[in-house]
């Protein structure tokens, strides 16, 4: 969903992302922080939720977590172009298999 949003409100992703410390100072925009907050609570609750299934590691620190994959997305907004080589979904794909199977090859199993 992020890379749809980035795809949809590319600059106000990317203004929301330099100012948005200043923003929540100004009274219109306090709501920025309580949708930070929300946002940050969902991530953590799902990654929670996964250790507690042991669908992830159960020595997975979810804060750390929760911000590499928040950082890796969003940064997206810096390069990221409607229109261009990848769409949403195929990068959102692409981040996913590194993310949760990594970058290295499979050593195969020895007969």
């Amino acid at each position: 969903e992020s890379f749809r949003e980035i795809d949809r409100h590319r600059a106000a992703v990317a203004i929301y992302q330099k100012e948005s410390k200043h923003l929540q100072t100004q009274p219109r925009f306090g709501h920025l922080a309580d949708s930070q907050q929300k946002f940050e609570k969902a991530w953590l609750r799902t990654l929670e939720r996964g250790v507690a299934a042991e669908v992830f590691r159960a020595d997975l620190d979810v804060r750390l977590t929760y911000r590499f994959v928040r950082d890796t997305v969003w940064v997206a907004a810096s390069w990221y172009r409607p229109g261009g080589r990848h769409g949403p979904e195929e990068i959102a794909r692409q981040y996913l298999s590194m993310v949760l199977e990594g970058i290295a090859l499979r050593a195969s199993p020895r007969e």
